[in-house]
């Protein structure tokens, strides 16, 4: 009879984290970038899932950030479930719940449950779970996403994964010889295989990437490679056998939810495109491409039911999203960072659009009507504001980001005071744009200060927040060593918290953050 773990690892809980390709204002950018009607998440109200939400971090600042969505977030972890309910009594949100539950139980009570939802992301679980629960989260999008609804769901793929795949079932077979806390067992897998190779196998030697790629583990969150490397069915898949299966949901493959990844030019070389005509249908295409960059990991969106748009069509719905800044004005920078590499942006396009985001958030419409962009296809502006968001550096809003920012205020206090026990959740929820924005737990004290002294300034916050570090004998880290001396920690962190209150605090201010 098999365990109720069904072979995922339980004893220590997954990383808290955020991503922000889960979040309704980046999916229906995406969704209107591919050329298909996005689900309706302006001005109504919406049913958003999370299947295998972990502790639920990311549901939560998505709820607190989008009052009009009824978010559901679903684990089968009791743990990870009870801390998630508790931040979320807490900070009173009342449009969210958590339950905990397998996929299998999820699958069977649709006949009973008929709750349907606009949106179902899953992030990265789908590799990492059997064949059978992938058939159960099929069924679960089969009956429970509406039609024109949209589904994320990202996993670890192959061809990029194929080297790495011997090494990873090495590590697992070691650690089931060797029973223990698995992330203090990964750690001993790591340094076995590092061993193995280091005495000269020839396997290492034959791969190199893979010898470069253990070195790359070592700076990696253990909670993050136990759930990485030792799940029992853990699988690289490939784009076009996911599909097939997404199919049997009925549902169709859009696009990537990482934009760079649809840009033909930056995927596949002219000689290669020239292939593409013939290779057989869309996954075929999508699968030449993951063999043409030797992806790893990929960001899959599916839609029910998609509805084409007109060009027309596109650039009313394009027309109707405001963007806004999410970098400090001095960190914006023409040079994008993608997936695809570094890129040079098109300044001629980019750089009217960034010195207009400088003077605040604007709509599509506005942007692309500026007299500097005059004869620049609608698609041009599109596609460069596209690329700004993926690079970190601008994010689309749901409406104008005026909306109801009680629940996230209350959220991110909740957050903050957690924080002082807590450095797992470095996110607090961004109302304006609808999301979550990375805050480090070190700004989250700042935050917690500045709410806490009467009248804070930067010696007052400083000494606030070394006091909670000393409690804890934590150090600040600067170009990737320890901080050890107590002086040189205390002028590092005044001037962290100057830069942040001269820098930092007016952006997460703009995003609702602080306020």
């Amino acid at each position: 009879m098999a365990s109720w773990q069904d072979g995922y690892i339980t004893d220590i809980p997954y990383t808290a984290g955020f991503y922000r390709e889960l979040a309704p204002s980046y999916l229906h950018l995406l969704c209107v970038l591919m050329g298909v009607r996005p689900p309706q998440l302006v001005d109504r109200e919406y049913g958003y899932c999370e299947l295998a939400c972990g502790q639920g971090l990311g549901t939560l600042l998505l709820a607190a950030g989008n009052p009009r969505g009824r978010f559901v977030g679903v684990d089968f972890n009791p743990a990870q479930i009870a801390k998630a309910q508790d931040l979320a009594e807490r900070a009173g949100l009342s449009n969210v719940q958590f339950r905990e539950e397998s996929f299998a139980a999820m699958a069977e009570r649709s006949g009973v449950d008929q709750t349907k939802f606009d949106v179902i992301v899953l992030h990265g679980i789908y590799s990492w779970v059997s064949q059978e629960n992938r058939g159960h989260i099929v069924n679960i999008i089969r009956d429970r996403l509406k039609p024109g609804g949209v589904v994320y769901v990202s996993y670890n793929c192959m061809p990029g994964w194929a080297p790495f795949v011997p090494v990873q079932r090495m590590m697992r077979e070691y650690v089931k010889a060797h029973p223990g806390r698995s992330d203090q067992n990964v750690m001993a897998a790591i340094d076995f295989v590092n061993q193995l190779a280091g005495k000269g196998a020839r396997y290492f030697k034959a791969n190199e990437s893979v010898t470069r790629n253990l070195g790359r583990l070592q700076n990696k969150e253990r909670t993050y490679l136990a759930h990485e490397y030792l799940n029992e069915h853990w699988e690289a898949l490939y784009h076009i056998d996911v599909a097939r299966e997404m199919q049997e949901a009925r549902l169709e493959y859009v696009g990537s939810a990482t934009v760079s990844d649809n840009v033909l030019a930056l995927n596949v070389p002219k000689d290669i495109s020239e292939m593409l005509g013939s290779a057989g249908g869309s996954s075929m295409v999508e699968t030449i491409k993951d063999f043409t960059v030797n992806r790893q990991f990929r960001r899959d969106l599916y839609v029910r039911g998609p509805v084409q748009l007109s060009n027309a069509q596109f650039v009313h719905e394009m027309n109707k999203i405001m963007f806004v800044l999410t970098l400090p004005p001095d960190k914006i920078t023409l040079k994008l960072s993608t997936a695809a590499g570094e890129l040079d942006a098109n300044e001629p396009v980019v750089r009217p659009i960034l010195d207009k985001l400088r003077q605040g958030p604007a709509v599509f419409k506005e942007i692309a009507e500026m007299p500097a962009l005059a004869g620049v296809a609608a698609w041009q502006v599109a596609q460069a504001l596209s690329l700004l968001v993926e690079s970190g550096q601008t994010h689309p809003m749901l409406g104008d980001g005026s909306g109801n920012v009680d629940a996230s205020r209350s959220l991110n206090q909740v957050l903050v005071e957690a924080a002082l026990l807590d450095d797992s959740m470095q996110f607090l929820s961004a109302p304006a744009i609808g999301s979550g924005s990375f805050v480090a737990n070190p700004e989250q004290l700042i935050i917690l200060a500045l709410r806490s002294i009467k009248k804070p300034d930067a010696r007052a916050v400083t000494e606030f927040v070394w006091k909670r570090f000393k409690e804890q004998n934590k150090r600040l880290i600067k170009d990737g060593k320890r901080i050890e001396d107590d002086a040189e920690n205390v002028a590092e962190l005044e001037t962290r918290v100057r830069d942040f209150m001269d820098v930092r605090m007016p952006l997460l201010k703009q995003l609702g953050v602080i306020h």
